[in-house]
């Protein structure tokens, strides 16, 4: 069984949305579809649906870009925000970049939007095994920190690079 991907869409033409959803089908991307165009409707979905994804229009009647992002943020941070827009200008894309929104796709070519919804993705599944990697390491850490065993590790030329708590009570040495 597919997996489908939840994509909030914020967009105020319902034309659109029904080109974005079709190009999304064409280029084999197994997608639900949910369309908003109010904050409200932008909180509710954020707090009823497990998005992966938001693509979100730069011009929607009612809802300034900032405002989105910010309830974004704050209700799923780290969630993969992709700008669309017919016409935007370079300098507020870039600064949209800096606020982050993670990619800038024009309306007029979709041929970037499946490859930035896919890299979006890997980016998500990369940040969270480094987040478990990091997570492991403190944990390894805290266990070599606190066991009751003298450890000692060095390096290859035998230097001493770190010793457990137990290790400098047993000696009666110094840790450094």
């Amino acid at each position: 069984m597919t997996t489908s991907l939840r994509l909030l869409v914020i967009e105020d033409s319902e034309a659109d949305f029904l080109l974005i959803d079709r190009h999304l089908r064409q280029h084999g991307l197994v997608a639900d579809c949910l369309r908003v165009a109010s904050l409200a409707e932008l909180d509710r979905a954020l707090k009823r649906d497990a998005i992966d994804v938001v693509l979100a229009d730069f011009h929607v009647p009612g809802l300034e870009i900032q405002d989105s992002l910010a309830r974004i943020r704050a209700g799923a941070p780290g969630m993969p925000i992709i700008l669309m827009s017919g016409s935007i200008g370079e300098e507020a894309a870039v600064e949209l970049l800096k606020q982050g929104v993670w990619d800038f796709v024009l309306k007029d070519s979709l041929a970037r939007l499946v490859p930035a919804i896919q890299r979006s993705l890997r980016e998500v599944g990369q940040q969270a095994a480094r987040r478990a990697a990091e997570e492991q390491m403190r944990l390894a850490a805290v266990a070599f920190e606190n066991t009751v065993e003298g450890i000692v590790v060095a390096d290859a030329e035998h230097r001493i690079m770190s010793v457990t708590r137990a290790f400098s009570e047993i000696t009666g040495g110094v840790r450094g």
